[in-house]
């Protein structure tokens, strides 16, 4: 009895292959990497010249290849493409399973190591995928690096498709019902699917797995990725290649990296070959500054986008290996010990049920009378509080505060000292409590109350954990940092123009603007000019601004020696630069 089936993959699979699949398109011809040279030449006494085309030209002219090679496209530049370097074009959009299968069985098909940079416009490129392969057996996603940008994998998919390859080398799409291999067919308008007589064997049973990725700035501009899980034995030595098709118009205005906040520059995702030549200098014990020279010099094409780059590896590196094969509890006994041996560790925190080393808690006895003094004698000193990485496995939060005792010569400024480190391993509001309560109670420690006055970026654990344990004291927050929030939201969240949204700045942090009002009616009073003025903004204000503004912002402000000045975290920001130059 034919056995009846939903709806589900067959829709799909039943536009790459009709029941019987005799006839196909053909694969388009690869193009042709030479053009004749238009110069005039001596036709008796000199051979043809030949140049080498652009990338345009190479997708505009085609002829056939002429043997199966392998090309590495690993050191072209973005402007030229390898001299033997064939692809070809989708006139019809993407392949077909049957044109898919012809191409990977095809022994003059020309196969890459990368994919070549430039514009991709309606092409295909056939790819050697040893590498994924490896990497699949360790867990591990496939990677296909190339020029055009971030993808929006959110929006990616995949489908995995099964297929018998019939004696002519087409396929026909098949499925398993009832323990038996079927094929779909329509009858009475209905879809069936009805049991192959005599079964297929297994090694005419092939998957076709297609991934498929909209690019993020453009979503019309689409790649897919297929590759089979095994071919017939007799083309099972072209299991490793893997087909790339690009279908759309390329948008060439490109843009930062969509996680980006700070940055104008266009993304480019690093190729995997160059992370992993990173790693590999890190473990042999290379520094960043070395390891993003010797790359820059040996082949500025293929290196680390900027010593920031090195220093994220380095971390995330160093996070994600190095602690799964530490021995925490010795790392719990070393880092207990070292609060009796060595001055500058003043606490050792390891809480229950952490699988983490302890964090520490670092000064010295000067630093932390020093930091108490320039609290108590100056009414405008103002700690400043804020968290780094990229240091190393762990978090580094630390104070800075402004010597008022000593003069820079050179700027003729105080200079920025350190307070008290803490080493720690989670961002949390727990962890922060802590120090904190560990620094209050050394500068509580005399009977004489000092008025603490604390800034940091808005970061909640670290805000929430100051609210909590210095709850008398006054709290500031980095203007920079809410002036880059401010912008950021506009800009990406609300439709307005770039004159509108200098105009709402100036409004909030002018000279005369809310953050300097002079009395509490005075700021009701600008916040509401503002809210009447640009309506679209009144609920990010309300709900994320206003209050930030007044207790954070204005009213602090006021109580200061220089009321026009607005407070950031600059010093903190200076600090963690001096420690990132020094462990480099």
């Amino acid at each position: 009895m034919p056995s009846k089936s939903g709806r589900g993959r067959g829709r799909r699979r039943g536009r790459d292959c009709q029941s019987n699949v005799s006839d196909t398109k053909p694969i388009t011809p690869s193009y042709a990497c030479f053009q004749e040279s238009s110069q005039p030449t001596d036709t008796k006494n000199s051979q043809p010249t030949y140049t080498k085309p652009s990338t345009s030209s190479i997708l505009e002219q085609s002829s056939s290849p002429s043997s199966s090679t392998c090309i590495n496209t690993s050191t072209s530049s973005s402007t030229e493409i390898p001299n033997l370097f064939n692809t070809n074009c989708l006139p019809n959009g993407n392949l077909t399973a049957n044109e898919i299968y012809k191409a990977f069985i095809n022994n003059e098909s020309t196969c890459n190591d990368t994919i070549p940079n430039g514009p991709k416009e309606n092409v295909y490129f056939l790819l050697d995928n040893h590498r994924n392969i490896t990497r699949k057996t360790n867990s591990k996603s496939s990677q296909f690096p190339d020029d055009c940008g971030a993808w929006d994998s959110h929006c990616g998919r995949t489908v995995k498709t099964d297929f018998v390859v019939q004696s002519d080398s087409t396929l026909r799409f098949t499925c398993i019902k009832d323990g038996q291999y079927c094929f779909e067919k329509q009858v009475k308008g209905k879809k069936t699917f009805i049991p192959f007589n005599p079964q297929p064997s297994p090694d005419s049973i092939v998957t076709l797995e297609r991934y498929y990725t909209p690019l993020k700035r453009d979503k019309m501009y689409k790649k897919r990725v297929s590759t089979f899980n095994r071919l017939p034995t007799q083309h099972q030595d072209r299991v490793h290649l893997a087909l790339v098709e690009y279908t759309g118009k390329f948008s060439q205005t490109s843009g930062p990296h969509g996680n980006a906040k700070h940055v104008t520059h266009d993304y480019t995702r690093t190729d995997p070959k160059v992370l992993d030549q990173i790693k590999e200098d890190i473990k042999a014990k290379k520094t960043n500054i070395d390891i993003y020279k010797d790359m820059v010099f040996k082949d500025s094409e293929n290196a680390p986008r900027d010593l920031q780059q090195i220093r994220s590896k380095r971390y995330h590196d160093n996070k994600h290996s190095n602690l799964d094969s530490s021995n925490v509890p010795d790392q719990v006994w070393e880092a207990l010990a070292m609060a009796n041996k060595h001055e500058f560790v003043a606490e050792v925190v390891y809480t229950r049920g952490n699988n983490m080393p302890p964090s520490i808690i670092c000064y010295s006895q000067m630093q932390m009378e020093d930091m108490k003094l320039h609290s108590e004698h100056d009414p405008d000193s103002i700690l400043g509080i804020d968290r780094t990485f990229n240091l190393g496995p762990t978090y580094v939060t630390n104070f800075v505060y402004k010597n008022k005792k000593v003069v820079k010569k050179s700027s003729r400024d105080h200079p920025i000292f350190v307070g008290p480190v803490f080493f720690h391993w989670h961002a949390s509001y727990y962890t922060y409590h802590s120090f904190l309560s560990h620094v209050k109670a050394r500068l509580d420690a005399d009977v004489k109350y000092i008025d603490i006055r604390i800034g940091s970026d808005d970061e909640g654990g670290i805000t929430k954990a100051i609210d909590k344990v210095f709850n008398t004291s006054e709290r500031l927050l980095c203007t920079k940092h809410m002036k880059d929030n401010v912008t950021d939201h506009m800009k990406n969240k609300l439709p307005l123009t770039k004159e509108e949204r200098s105009h709402i700045m100036s409004d909030l942090f002018g000279d005369d603007g809310i953050v300097t009002s002079n009395d509490t009616i005075d700021f009701n009073l600008k916040s509401e000019n503002l809210c009447n003025k640009y309506p679209i903004i009144t609920d990010y204000y309300t709900k994320r601004l206003k209050n930030r503004l007044f207790n954070h912002v204005n009213r602090p402000l006021k109580k200061s020696s220089n009321p026009d000045r607005l407070w950031t975290n600059n010093n903190c920001e200076s600090m963690n630069h001096r420690f990132k130059i020094a462990t480099d």
